[in-house]
């Protein structure tokens, strides 16, 4: 059965079963939609929107994917941004006993991979890595302190 051009996107991503996903005639993310990430971590929220609408004209083709950690949402959503949000440092001192926070934010990044499939990662601020040792040394100060 042919199905009509507008008729693909609303097979995407539904009722595809393994073959389907093993020839590649559905995907999460197609291949005009190629994701970066942009790591926008202990970024200030006043930096962050000239950022954002600046590095989203300049990569059109791609689903720029902003990782940020601060609790204000409004440059991503002003931006019509995609946005993907981590713990922040202060957050995680706050609640450094509620759960091993270094696995968490390497569980995370490994999902956060798997769902986007990122083609480029650039970084304001620090990358992953550094924000994992960061992580790791507020948990680690967490508890000497009690």
């Amino acid at each position: 059965m042919s199905l009509p051009p507008f008729a693909d996107m609303f097979r995407f991503g539904r009722g595809a079963d393994d073959a389907d996903v093993a020839d590649g005639t559905v995907s999460i993310i197609g291949p005009r939609d190629r994701a970066m990430f942009v790591l926008m971590l202990d970024v200030a929220s006043g930096e962050a929107l000239p950022a954002v609408k600046k590095l989203m004209a300049r990569f059109p083709r791609h689903r720029v994917v902003f990782v940020h950690t601060k609790l204000d949402f409004r440059p991503f959503i002003e931006a019509h941004a995609i946005f993907e949000r981590l713990p922040s440092l202060d957050e995680i001192a706050r609640f450094a006993d509620l759960l091993d926070w270094p696995t968490y934010l390497a569980d995370r990044q490994a999902l956060l991979f798997a769902k986007w499939r990122p083609d480029r990662v650039i970084r304001y601020g620090p990358d992953l890595e550094e924000y994992a040792a960061r992580v790791a040394a507020v948990c680690a100060g967490a508890r000497n302190a009690s």
